[in-house]
């Protein structure tokens, strides 16, 4: 899965201050990097983009957690989500994937999903202590 967002004329990154994430910690691998935004990917949908505001060359694929049978398992303490909760507390969870050989074979990091609080524009990788979860849970693409 081949996205080049860099050199395309047609795919102009225009970045609202009010989708602006902050991720106080950065990502593990990371860390330097505080500012992210999520961007659709056109024609690859349900597939989106984290996208780093500060270095226009880190993007990475992500998925929503929803879009898999995991809910069971994918349960976030409390005491990990305090700081990205506000009033309402609802908060959207990503896993990052991961391109095996080709687009067809990918896998998602469901041990340490991407919490975002849209409201307060929060996020933040949280990992899982759970051990059935994995990070190279297999998505099969049609």
């Amino acid at each position: 899965m081949e996205i080049n967002i860099y050199n395309n004329p047609d795919f102009p990154l225009e970045i609202k201050n009010d989708h602006i994430i902050n991720f106080d910690y950065g990502i593990p691998g990371f860390e330097d990097l505080k500012k992210f935004t999520i961007v659709d990917i056109e024609d690859y949908n349900p597939f989106l983009l984290l996208h780093s505001v500060e270095n226009h060359n880190i993007a990475m694929i992500v998925l929503n957690a929803g879009q898999l049978d995991i809910e069971a398992d994918l349960k976030i303490p409390e005491e990990k989500l305090k700081e990205l909760r506000n009033d309402d507390g609802e908060v959207g969870v990503f896993l990052i994937l991961k391109v095996i050989d080709d687009e067809k074979n990918l896998t998602a990091n469901t041990k340490a999903p991407i919490v975002i609080n849209f409201q307060n524009r929060k996020g933040r990788q949280i990992i899982l202590d759970n051990e059935n979860l994995s990070m190279d849970y297999p998505i099969t693409v049609s």
